[in-house]
């Protein structure tokens, strides 16, 4: 049976599942400074997501899902790529919390 979840409910799911999945994928309990970065990134664009329009909200989580599974296979010791990613990320991030963006493309 399908349900709609509120956007809380999804940002909620959505942390405890990349949560989860790194430290199983690195079978620990706590996390690398990097892993921190990435995870409170991942964080706030789905922080910035629930400022958006309602009708818009699903299609932003669903393209920032994306882009965040798309780095997900980046080798650990990749240290330059990974470092460029959140740079990149984080200046996305500062677009993607303007309140006249209306559009989830992201390069």
């Amino acid at each position: 049976r399908a349900s709609i979840l509120t956007s809380e409910e999804i940002e909620a799911s959505s942390v405890k599942s990349c949560y989860t999945h790194i430290c199983i994928q690195k079978n620990m309990g706590r996390l690398s400074g990097v892993q921190k970065q990435v995870l409170n990134l991942y964080i706030s664009f789905i922080r910035a997501a629930k400022t958006k329009p309602p009708a818009e909200r699903d299609r932003w989580i669903f393209t920032i899902r994306e882009r965040f599974k798309d780095g997900s296979g980046i080798k650990k010791n990749n240290f330059r790529q990974i470092e460029y990613l959140i740079r990149k990320g984080e200046k996305q991030l500062e677009m993607f919390q303007n309140p006249s963006l209306k559009s989830t493309r992201f390069y």
